[in-house]
């Protein structure tokens, strides 16, 4: 059973371009725009609060998540053209596997709160 929920994302063409609708639903939380140099990692922590979501913008990536109390680490790169659900309490982080940047439009159910960011090195 996965931890990380994967929807495509609707794409809506005409002779004009492209309109994709990466976050389909009301956001009452924030979306925000994250950038990873090559070969960094961000995250490594969880929310015990919200739950977020991610999609790739641009260049290449992947997505780790592990319960906070251990066990597997998925991991999965993340493609355009797909949103990816970290549900809360799922311990995630972004690592760029490209040699340029990566960079992910992230919405979050809820604003952000610092007492809900809990470290968790993925091991």
């Amino acid at each position: 059973m996965s931890l990380i929920r994967i929807e495509e994302i609707n794409i809506i063409t005409d002779e004009r371009g492209a309109l994709h609708k990466l976050l389909p639903f009301p956001v009452s939380g924030e979306v925000y725009m994250v950038v990873t140099a090559p070969g960094q990692i961000r995250g490594e922590h969880f929310h015990s609060k919200m739950e977020e979501w991610f999609t790739t913008l641009s260049g290449e990536g992947d997505l780790s998540v592990q319960l906070p109390e251990g066990g597997a680490i998925e991991t999965t790169t993340m493609v355009p053209g797909y949103r990816y659900l970290v549900p809360r309490g799922v311990a995630h982080r972004l690592t760029n596997t490209g040699k340029q940047d990566w960079t992910v439009l992230a919405g979050a159910e809820k604003g952000y709160d610092p007492k809900d960011t809990i470290e968790h090195r993925l091991q």
